[in-house]
């Protein structure tokens, strides 16, 4: 229960810090975060958020617990579930944060990385703002009488807050209320720090939404002020780790169309946000690229003349990993090339869209209503179902590239085999998640003419929460 002084290795950030997966958060997830690997494989002792609950849901063992969507009306019906799902957790959160008893036998956390948050939220955000603006949300609504639509909605309000004021105050103690993640830092003074920001000021748009902004150092507002604040850390925390911006072209949710030419398809679109417009030229895109290697110029230009300047010598405990070139190094959607295959034991890893195919398990002459259902991950797999974050061997692969930049040895294979298994979406593909891409789409068909009725014969009741589950689809994936 103490604060544990000097640790070896602390990480702050967003999402890609915390260990999100599949657009959730949840204590499973955040044990299999990078820094949890890290420190794992090297033996330091570090604490991940042991969440009671997922944040608002956890999307993963939904997708395993739903049935198979043939249709929409079926759609609808798993989705009119999920609400139930969502609702109970959205009343367990807000009468935990209301009563303020602890949440947790610890005092604090070793990752303080909060899914959706900017870079200002790690100098200003703290349990007690979190919890205000999560009571302001919910202060007119009744979680019973909302509609599917609603309840999403309140989901995506409320996934910062109720994260954050678990994971900035896990004891609920008045003392660290006020806490942000950088003052949580700055009190404990770990050896090593690792910080992974940025992304949502609109990275996370161009990836998940196929959105056509180009990045600059001018739009990651408060970059300087978080920059001075890591250099004025005292000399205990003797090495700084900035995770530079990636490859946003690598992601698995944009899907390219054409033919390749230089590392990039003629077009892409976003397979899970069906109310992306217009796909995206593959030389628009490249622009976007380009300017997030400026910007990841800038950052290291800029940081450096910032540690510089607090006291000359000081930028020499700063270090730069260069994500871009990580998701380079692994980009086989945009290349075709073999070598940039990850293997996981025979596993074959790359970063496509997670795709399966279906198996069935028993005996051969046996009633197939009896038989259980299998599935085995054939393509994708290093990012996991919203095509964005890693998945658990995608955060292995960050875990064994971190520890090979800080000249850490380790066995490579023993750690991505051990987290392949550990994901059960990658180890144990659900057919499920086949027929929710099927309805995605379906959706995306559907956008693009609204006049086209489904063909299916629905009563006046049944459009209308068919509407609603379109409107859930939209809102509940724009969590960041």
């Amino acid at each position: 229960m103490d604060l544990r002084y000097n640790p070896e290795l602390m990480v702050i950030g967003d999402s890609l810090a915390q260990g999100c997966r599949s657009l959730s958060v949840s204590q499973e997830f955040c044990w299999q975060s990078y820094g949890a690997r890290i420190s794992s494989t090297l033996g330091w002792p570090f604490v991940a958020p042991d969440h009671p609950r997922p944040v608002c849901f956890d999307a993963e063992a939904l997708i395993r617990k739903s049935g198979l969507i043939v249709d929409l009306l079926s759609a609808f019906i798993i989705i009119s579930k999920l609400k139930k799902t969502v609702k109970k957790n959205l009343k367990s959160w807000q009468k935990d944060l209301a009563r303020g008893e602890p949440l947790s036998k610890h005092l604090c956390f070793d990752n303080i990385g909060i899914a959706g948050t900017k870079i200002p939220d790690l100098m200003q955000r703290s349990a007690a703002s979190s919890i205000a603006e999560a009571e302001s949300r919910l202060s007119d609504k009744d979680l019973d009488e909302c509609s599917i639509a609603d309840i999403a909605s309140l989901a995506a309000s409320l996934h910062i807050p109720f994260n954050a004021a678990f994971t900035l105050n896990p004891s609920m103690k008045k003392k660290y209320a006020s806490w942000s993640p950088m003052d949580w830092v700055e009190q404990r003074r770990p050896k090593r720090l690792i910080v992974q920001t940025g992304h949502n000021h609109g990275l996370f748009n161009v990836g998940f939404s196929a959105s056509r902004s180009l990045i600059s150092y001018a739009s990651l507002d408060g970059a300087d002020e978080l920059a001075l604040r890591l250099a004025k850390l005292p000399e205990e925390t003797g090495e700084i780790y900035w995770m530079l911006l990636p490859k946003v072209s690598a992601v698995a949710n944009l899907i390219a169309k054409g033919s390749l030419n230089d590392g990039y398809g003629e077009e892409y679109r976003s397979a899970f946000n069906p109310s992306a417009a217009q796909p995206l030229a593959g030389t628009e895109l490249a622009a976007i690229d380009r300017s997030i290697q400026d910007t990841n110029e800038a950052i290291m230009r800029r940081f450096r003349e910032i540690f510089e300047s607090v006291q000359p010598g000081n930028a020499k405990r700063l270090w730069f990993i260069d994500t871009y070139e990580l998701l380079t190094k692994y980009d086989y959607k945009n290349t075709g090339i073999e070598e940039k295959i990850i293997h996981a034991g025979k596993q074959r890893i790359n970063n496509r869209r997670l795709d399966g195919k279906s198996s069935y398990i028993g005996r051969p002459n046996m009633d197939t209503r009896k038989r259980k259902r299998g599935g085995k991950l054939i393509d994708g797999g290093f990012q996991s179902a919203d095509g964005m974050h890693p998945s658990g061997v995608g955060y292995a692969v960050f875990a064994s590239d971190i520890m090979h930049f800080m000249g850490m040895p380790h066995d490579r294979q023993k750690l991505l085999v051990k987290a392949f298994k550990e994901d059960r979406l990658l180890d144990r593909y659900p057919l499920q998640l086949d027929s929710i891409f099927s309805i995605i789409d379906l959706l995306q068909k559907f956008e693009k003419d609204p006049q086209q009725e489904p063909s299916l014969k629905l009563q006046e009741k049944e459009s209308m929460e068919l509407n609603e589950f379109i409107g859930f689809m939209k809102q509940s994936l724009q969590i960041e």
